[in-house]
């Protein structure tokens, strides 16, 4: 741009600014303010998750433990046999995760569900939606702003947040917690049985 042009330039901005038209300085002052606001929800936004994910990581690990608990005090009856190294449910869970899934993974899987559901009826709402907001079927229907009728029944898009879907918390805690520390469980019963195949 030359030199002559700057002022015609500058002169048109400060016509633009002047005027009352749409474009004008007060439209520009709200566009402003709206921008800066949107700043401030989406920034309030992401704190917002990142405080409701850690609150729902210390509520599933608690779950998490008083389950495991529950699978390690369970003895019989064991899949793997009665002369099994093996000791209790749990440790037949690790080492399927371990090594593979038995013919009987889905009763075991089963099982798992049925004692998670029912710890998670002990809790208050409020943890169950911290869960709930953390799963991967809300951040889904969050993200892509869909909302299931059929699934859910209908609902305002300001009550979606309210829903729980326990069976999505189900699995959620079963796969990203108590799966994943039998994945990592060691023992010498574990280990000796895995050698053992």
């Amino acid at each position: 741009m030359s030199m002559k042009k700057i002022p015609e330039k500058i002169s048109q901005v400060c016509e633009i600014l002047n005027s009352d038209n749409e474009i004008g300085i007060e439209h520009r002052l709200e566009k402003v303010k709206h921008n800066q606001k949107i700043k401030v929800i989406e920034r309030y936004s992401d704190e917002l998750k990142i405080v409701t994910k850690h609150y729902a990581d210390i509520i599933s690990k608690k779950v998490s433990f008083d389950v495991i608990k529950k699978l390690k005090v369970t003895k019989a009856p064991l899949m793997t046999g009665d002369d099994s190294v093996l000791e209790n449910v749990w440790e037949e869970i690790c080492v399927q995760m371990q090594f593979e899934e038995s013919f009987f993974w889905d009763t075991y899987e089963f099982h798992i569900i049925e004692l998670i559901k029912r710890e998670l009826e002990s809790l208050p709402k409020q943890e169950l939606q911290a869960i709930w907001l953390s799963t991967d079927e809300f951040q889904e229907i969050f993200n892509n702003n869909y909302w299931d009728d059929d699934l859910y029944g209908e609902v305002e898009d300001d009550e979606a947040a309210y829903i729980i879907n326990i069976d999505s918390i189900c699995e959620f805690v079963l796969y990203n917690y108590v799966l994943s520390v039998a994945v990592n469980e060691n023992n010498e019963k574990i280990d000796t049985y895995l050698n053992g195949q």
